[in-house]
């Protein structure tokens, strides 16, 4: 299970080992689309992070109007900064390769996230086979948004079906 540039990490590595199966939340996969989006969306915050500066997202970008501000503050007071090497990658990086095996890949966001597009879920959905799981009005980071428990129990229960395939 992997959160949005946490996502990339899972692709990367079902890329070269095998898995049972994955969750992609928000999937940063890397790709010019999704740059372009951040550029657009939030020029104040990713123009310094193309020279080395940390990528800075806000409130807007990562919850929805729902969240309590003081529980807004309070986790963006917690989220680090990502290296500077990360942060390039992320920008300029090569797209994962395939999966080894062909595993089930759950991919899901939010078609609200200001920080991701949800042409960019349906790109992660498809590259695996399958098709985004949305859940509207949520933010980026959907894990920490108000409504946190919808996407937390369709992630348990897909994972309670054993999606992994049969070995034969």
């Amino acid at each position: 299970v992997g959160h949005g540039a946490g996502a990339r990490v899972v692709a990367h590595a079902m890329a070269r080992y095998p898995a049972r199966a994955a969750v992609l939340v928000a999937p940063v996969l890397g790709d010019w689309g999704t740059f372009g989006t951040a550029l657009r969306r939030n020029p104040v915050g990713t123009v310094p992070a193309v020279f080395g500066a940390g990528l800075r997202l806000n409130r807007r970008q990562l919850f929805s109007r729902e969240l309590p501000d003081a529980d807004a503050r309070r986790h963006l007071a917690r989220l680090g900064r990502a290296g500077r090497r990360a942060q390039w990658q992320l920008l300029t990086g090569r797209s994962p390769e395939p999966a080894v095996g062909r595993p089930p890949v759950l991919v899901l966001g939010s078609p609200d996230d200001r920080v991701l597009p949800a042409t960019a879920l349906t790109r992660a959905a498809r590259r695996y086979a399958s098709a985004p799981l949305l859940f509207p009005g949520m933010g980026h980071d959907l894990m920490l948004d108000a409504r946190w428990r919808e996407p937390i129990d369709a992630i348990l229960d897909w994972l309670d079906k054993d999606p992994a395939p049969a070995s034969g």
